[in-house]
């Protein structure tokens, strides 16, 4: 994302909003992965976002490769410094494991 965004933006984004998983009505074959997503989300954090920043991230576990997606994107917001920055999470419906949930970093 860095290279997409000007050098004299960097560290002044105040909110990033991710949507995981496929675009609806698009093609369902072309869907986030793991590894880029983690690697946008470590951007983000390290180079883009402004000091108060946030960042809100909607993971739908329900496509293919969805539930790997959301246990690693959930396990790295986890591993966040509790110092540095706030994180929640909020299912849409707690008793069922495809349900989408909203992940937010406060910095």
């Amino acid at each position: 994302m860095p290279r997409f965004i000007p050098v004299s933006e960097h560290g002044l984004i105040k909110a990033v909003m991710f949507n995981l998983g496929y675009l609806p009505g698009g093609d369902k074959a072309k869907i986030t992965r793991s590894e880029t997503t983690l690697a946008a989300l470590e951007q983000v954090l390290n180079v883009l976002l402004a000091p108060k920043g946030v960042v809100s991230i909607i993971v739908y576990p329900g496509h293919a490769g969805g539930f790997r997606e959301a246990d690693a994107v959930k396990t790295w917001c986890l591993a966040l410094s509790a110092q540095r920055y706030h994180v929640s999470c909020l299912s849409s419906d707690p008793t069922n494991p495809a349900a989408p949930s909203l992940l937010m970093i406060q910095v």
